[in-house]
């Protein structure tokens, strides 16, 4: 009994400021806590699954642009009556040269600098994204991977789309893969919900949809804002809106490159938890909302939780839920209203 009352006096000790801990308890009472659990704490893990809108668009400033009834072609080249003309298919993903082309006023290649010719589509995509990162007060540092599949639509042309056909890419679909690293912010926190300001920043490989051989600055920047709610300290449901920035460099045969640019707005909703620096208590029975201590069968103390990581361990006030039970949708019927 005098067992129970000291581990019940202790607790509310270690407690008395609201979920505050003080190193000299722990020192002067002798209580263990696993430094290499308490560490971890501090990494946070999140798996996310979303919805992108991306938006690639190319200029086509300086090269001629060619359309007959069976190619679309571009190219730098010179171009007269009576000269041949090399174009290039395929400008997007994988450019091949066409053949050539004996020119006559007939088919005379159309300058696209004095047309403001470019083209530009709009892709739907399903990013999934693993990342961790490292809590320092309010200051975040971590990085990720995602996974990105985007389904690719017809390049439509900016003008005269009554007589310019749209550009179809080779492939219906890009499989895009990110590293990437992140810093951010928390800088608001309201009731339940935490509210972080990110930025990410890395590289995108666009897999074999675009032949790498001829890819440059395939880099990105991401910036967003998490929107997390907090079930428990270890335990979020997070929304991330974010704004993409990225672009890249194609290749063509003649040595000319041409800039792509894919901006994208996503939207990702995940999980995020943290591994809990003490451990749950081992007695089946045990749930109570603080953290608390109890003896072994040495004598030695240990700190326990009494709820899993989706409930809150250390309340404010003394219960799991604001809402009284009477307010409750479970309760509609009002069988019991208190």
């Amino acid at each position: 009994m005098k067992r129970i009352l000291f581990t019940i006096s202790l607790s509310l000790l270690l407690f008395s400021s609201v979920w505050s801990q003080s190193k000299d308890i722990y020192e002067k009472y002798n209580i263990y806590r696993n430094p290499i659990r308490v560490a971890l704490n501090k990494l946070s893990f999140t798996l996310s699954v979303g919805y992108g809108l991306t938006e690639y668009k190319h200029d086509l400033s300086g090269y001629h642009f060619y359309q007959d009834s069976a190619v679309q072609l571009i190219s730098r080249s010179d171009t007269e009556v009576g000269t041949t003309y090399v174009g290039y298919s395929n400008w997007f993903n994988d450019p091949v040269a066409g053949d050539s082309i004996t020119l006559t006023s007939a088919n005379f290649p159309s300058d696209a600098d004095s047309l403001g010719l470019r083209f530009q589509n709009t892709t739907h995509s399903i990013p999934i994204s693993l990342s961790i990162h490292y809590d320092f007060n309010k200051i975040r540092i971590g990085g990720g991977f995602t996974f990105e599949q985007q389904f690719l639509n017809e390049f439509k042309p900016s003008v005269f789309q009554d007589s310019i056909r749209s550009f179809e890419p080779t492939s219906s679909k890009a499989g895009l893969t990110r590293l990437w690293g992140m810093a951010g912010y928390q800088f608001h926190d309201w009731w339940n919900y935490t509210f972080v300001g990110e930025i990410r920043a890395g590289i995108v490989n666009y897999g074999k949809s675009i032949n790498s051989g001829v890819l440059t600055n395939g880099h990105y920047f991401n910036l967003g804002v998490n929107i997390e709610r907090n079930f428990s300290e270890y335990f979020r449901v997070v929304i991330r809106p974010s704004y993409d920035i990225k672009s890249f460099n194609l290749q063509l045969p003649d040595g000319s490159n041409l800039r792509h640019t894919g901006n994208a707005f996503l939207i990702e909703f995940g999980i995020s938890i943290n591994i809990p620096e003490i451990p749950r208590s081992p007695y089946q029975s045990d749930h109570v909302q603080l953290k608390h201590v109890i003896t072994d069968k040495n004598g030695n103390l240990h700190e326990v939780r009494g709820q899993p990581i989706w409930k809150v361990q250390n309340p404010k006030v003394g219960q799991n839920h604001r809402r009284l039970w009477r307010y409750k949708l479970k309760n509609r019927r009002k069988l019991d209203p208190y």
